[in-house]
């Protein structure tokens, strides 16, 4: 499988605002500050 560039930038861009981040090191900390349950 392979993913362009430009479509993970466009991922990303769409998903901060709506995670309250702005770098992929906040996203980071982010997924590990919350795992998912179960």
């Amino acid at each position: 499988m392979f993913l362009s560039h430009r479509t993970v930038s466009t991922h990303l861009y769409r998903i901060f605002p709506k995670l309250g981040v702005s770098t992929r090191a906040q996203l980071h900390a982010f997924a590990a500050d919350d795992p998912e349950p179960g």
